[in-house]
C-alpha cells in the first residue's frame, strides 16, 4: 500500500511524541532548504518515515519520560496526612497513586489540550507524563482515601502503623 505524505506526516508526529513525550514542532518555510535537482520530496519523506519505523522497530522505544510535576502542599491533620496536589486537565482515568513503603507514588498524563485543527503558538501549560514522590513520615499510611475534584487531588493518610515494603494501589474517588 502506498503512504500519502500526509500518512507519513502523521506517523512523524506520533513517533516524535512516543519517543519524547513533547509534540513535534512545525519548521517555519523560512528553515526549510530546497531539494537538489531530481530528488521527489514526498518520496524522500516517505522514505525517511520509513527508515525512522525500522529505527524504533529495532530499537524499541523508550518509556516517556516525566514532562512536568504537579505542585503539592501537604498539612497534618488530627486524623494524620492530608496531600493535596494541583492537576488540573488531568481526568481521574488517567492517575494512579500508589503506596510503596513511606513513599506515596502519584503518576500520571495530562494530554495537550488542542487538537489536528489548531495549530499552538505559544503553550505554557505543562502536559504530558507526571509523577510526584512524597515521603510519608513513619506511621503514616495504612488507611489512605484520594479524590479528585474540580483539579484538586486530595489524598487523606490516617496515621497508623508502617506499612514496610510492599505495595499499595488507592482508589481515586
Amino acid at each position: 500500500m502506498e503512504q500519502t505524505i500526509d500518512q507519513a506526516l502523521d506517523e512523524v508526529r506520533t513517533l516524535h511524541e512516543k519517543i519524547l513525550g513533547v509534540p513535534a514542532s512545525l519548521p517555519e518555510p523560512a528553515q526549510c532548504l530546497p531539494f537538489p535537482p531530481g530528488v521527489d520530496p514526498v518520496r524522500y519523506a516517505i522514505d525517511e518515515v520509513e527508515h525512522l519505523r525500522r529505527f524504533v522497530e529495532t530499537t524499541g522505544v523508550p518509556q516517556p519520560r516525566t514532562t512536568w510535576i504537579p505542585r503539592a502542599d501537604m498539612f497534618a491533620t488530627p486524623e494524620g496526612l492530608l496531600v493535596r496536589m494541583e492537576i488540573p486537565g488531568v481526568r481521574r482515568e488517567d492517575l494512579e497513586v500508589v503506596l510503596v513503603g513511606r513513599e506515596l507514588i502519584v503518576r500520571g498524563t495530562r494530554k495537550p489540550c488542542w487538537d489536528d485543527k489548531h495549530r499552538p503558538l505559544a503553550t505554557e501549560i505543562p502536559w504530558g507524563r507526571f509523577e510526584r514522590r512524597v515521603v510519608l513520615p513513619e506511621g503514616g499510611g495504612e488507611a489512605i482515601d484520594a479524590e479528585c475534584r474540580d483539579g484538586i487531588l486530595e489524598i487523606r493518610i490516617r496515621s497508623a502503623s508502617a506499612s514496610g515494603s510492599r505495595e499499595k494501589r488507592i482508589e481515586i474517588h
